[in-house]
């Protein structure tokens, strides 16, 4: 019964992740037209870390699932399969807004490192002071 029970609460886990996963794709998707770059990093990174977290759960059940202490159930299996179809989508589309978005910002840091070496050619050279003087006048 416990092996059930631990399968039940790993499959509700596993849909919880793959759910969170989702909204997270969506809450990037909004946010990212007015996110600052050091906001873009903590948003990859949430999704980074929400990534492994799923790796951990699916490599769990599937161990699971291949030692025959769970059965891949066909309810289960279609909303697994959905969330799968959405993220995949969701990816999708937000892949190439991130990757424009990633030029963007490396556009404006090669036009700054541009612009830093040339005011770094320009120096301001000390005037000397004194000089002869031209008594003839």
């Amino acid at each position: 019964m416990t092996v059930a029970v631990e399968t039940d609460t790993l499959r509700s886990r596993l849909i919880q992740a793959y759910a969170d996963l989702r909204d997270l794709g969506a809450g990037i998707e909004r946010q990212l037209p007015h996110a600052a770059p050091d906001e873009v990093v903590r948003l990859a990174q949430a999704l980074d870390r929400q990534l492994a977290a799923i790796k951990i759960l699916d490599g769990q059940y599937l161990a699971a699932v291949q030692a025959g202490q769970a059965v891949m159930e066909p309810a289960f299996r279609e909303t697994w399969m959905d969330l799968l179809r959405e993220i995949e989508h969701q990816h999708a589309t937000i892949l190439p807004k991130i990757r424009s978005h990633m030029a963007l910002y490396r556009s404006e840091l090669e036009t700054i490192r541009k612009g830093r070496t040339t005011l770094d050619g320009y120096g301001v050279v000390p005037r000397k002071r004194g000089g002869i003087i031209n008594s003839s006048n």
